[in-house]
């Protein structure tokens, strides 16, 4: 009779684990899609601070030589048109 209670509690081992095993290597593959998708999320999250920084950078970049370029032309238009007054004003 024990032999009997054993075989059976074996067979019932096995369907469980026949009946587990696809549920696990489901689950791994769902594990293993996470964390690529993770890992492609931090991938992409690197790049577009690293391009807003670069970015950022670039535009103060221009920021500057337009704020120069305007002063400049300010100065020039002002020599201009003092130049251009006439000279029987003073």
């Amino acid at each position: 009779r024990n032999l009997r209670v054993g075989y059976f509690r074996g067979l019932s081992r096995l369907r469980n684990m026949s009946t587990t095993g696809p549920a696990i290597h489901a689950d791994w593959q769902t594990r293993e899609f996470i964390e690529t998708l993770q890992l492609h999320v931090l991938s992409m999250t690197s790049f577009l601070n690293k391009f807003d920084t670069s970015t950022r950078y670039r535009l103060a970049k221009i920021n500057e030589k337009l704020t120069s370029l305007e002063r400049s032309l300010e100065f020039l238009e002002a020599a201009v048109s003092s130049s251009t007054e006439d000279p029987d004003d003073n």
